[in-house]
């Protein structure tokens, strides 16, 4: 004995009967939610975001200052920072 098909097996073969795209239908919805969603996250995190990207853009603006001066203050030979090259 077989079991009946399911609920959502009788939708899906009725719509493949009717020939309407439900699986790509579907996939739409949620791929709309799923960007609503994300967009309220990032809403409600705007604080903690602009926070995040202003230290971002600060450490690539500071990079090049912190390495020049890390070249003339810390010596080559002999340093304690450079343990892992020999």
């Amino acid at each position: 004995m077989t079991n009946p098909p399911s609920r959502s097996g009788r939708l899906f073969e009725a719509a493949r009967e009717r020939g309407i795209p439900l699986a790509a239908i579907l996939t739409s919805v949620a791929v709309v939610v799923g960007v609503y969603l994300a967009g309220k996250l990032a809403y409600r995190l705007r604080g903690i975001l602009l926070l995040l990207v202003l230290a971002g853009f600060l450490a690539v603006v500071l990079n090049p200052l912190v390495v020049a001066i890390q070249h003339r203050v810390i010596p080559d030979e002999g340093s304690p920072w450079q343990w892992w090259r020999s």
